[in-house]
């Protein structure tokens, strides 16, 4: 008789993927809750009438729904929930600098892979699903744009994705709570579009935040992330006629509009070679830091064979999909109805 017998671990595998399924439920009540507010606000509105309706109203209505309200009530929908926050640790403006270099990289491709599908479904629908929080960026103020894109919106979403969700996920194992996060993050900006860089910046994000435990270290390197980006190139873009120098035919037509604000396409070219310098560091140091990647072995880790069906394969996930996969569709809809 084997004196030593083999003791196998046991997985509360219901408790696990009620835990991921009341996160689906709480981010399912973040949009109803800001959909709600944001409906709310603007018909009380519609009670004293504006002589204008600018942009940045939009903007500030969007974030008092968001962040005002479905915050919030995303917070109350997870009381009582089991947390193992990580372990605190330091961190330095250099890891920062080097992790958005890699970021901007991966972002890249993820962009690349994300205008492809873009056009392809655009193609076999004949809707339009480009994001359009680009388009009303174009129309703001700077400031505003720089404060919504740069230092609002990063806090918020690094507090839900990173925060809020790992500290609840990573006792599943860190790189299962890593993948969830990024994934829901990446339907969370519910477009196609954005869908993939979202992803794949989500991933060193959740993977800074494990690794610290520090959501201004996150905060950081979101907002830098948007600085460049976000803010700057459509900084730059309203300061020079990109549709004159589309509207070119020739070659001479061309340097003609570039001729009439040198100093607007000097800057915007400068910023094209930066990226690309951007773009190089970050490829050569996510190969020089990958093998350094580390995971601490988590508490409750499911095995790998029950990871996707316990995380994704539940009622809230599913239905948080589905909610995402709605709004990109009635908002390709509503466009394609103005």
């Amino acid at each position: 008789m084997d004196q030593n017998p083999v003791v196998r671990p046991t997985y509360d595998f219901k408790s696990a993927k009620k835990q991921f399924s009341r996160i689906g439920l709480a981010l399912v009540a973040f949009f109803a809750a800001t959909y709600a507010a944001i409906f709310l606000i603007e018909f009380v509105l519609t009670c004293f009438p504006l002589p204008g309706y600018p942009r940045w109203l939009s903007v500030l209505i969007s974030c008092v729904g968001m962040y005002g309200v479905g915050v919030p009530v995303f917070c109350l929908c997870l009381c009582g929930t089991k947390r193992a926050a990580p372990k605190s640790g330091k961190f330095s403006l250099g890891t920062i600098g080097i992790l958005l270099l890699i970021a901007y990289a991966m972002s890249y491709v993820g962009s690349i892979v994300g205008i492809l599908s873009t056009a392809t479904l655009e193609a076999l629908t004949g809707l339009s699903f480009t994001a359009g929080v680009g388009d009303l960026l174009m129309d703001l103020p700077w400031y505003v744009t720089l404060v919504y894109a740069v230092v609002v919106a990063p806090f918020f979403e690094e507090f839900v994705f990173r925060k809020m969700i790992l500290d609840r996920t990573r006792a599943y194992g860190e790189k299962l709570a890593i993948l969830f996060s990024a994934f829901m993050f990446a339907f969370f900006h519910t477009n196609l579009e954005q869908f993939f860089y979202a992803f794949l910046v989500g991933l060193v994000l959740a993977y800074l935040y494990l690794r610290t435990g520090k959501l201004t270290a996150c905060w950081l390197l979101h907002g830098a992330y948007n600085f460049i980006g976000g803010f700057l190139p459509t900084l730059l873009s309203q300061r020079i006629d990109y549709d004159a120098l589309t509207a070119a035919l020739t070659a001479e037509e061309q340097m003609q509009v570039i001729a009439e604000n040198p100093v607007g396409y000097a800057m915007l070219m400068l910023y094209g070679f930066i990226i690309m310098a951007v773009l190089v560091a970050g490829s050569v140091l996510l190969g020089i830091y990958k093998k350094r990647l580390h995971f601490e072995q988590a508490e409750l880790t499911l095995p790998s064979d029950t990871e996707a069906t316990t995380a994704f394969v539940n009622v809230g996930v599913i239905l948080f999909i589905a909610v995402c996969v709605a709004l990109a569709i009635l908002s390709a809809v509503m466009v394609q109805l103005a």
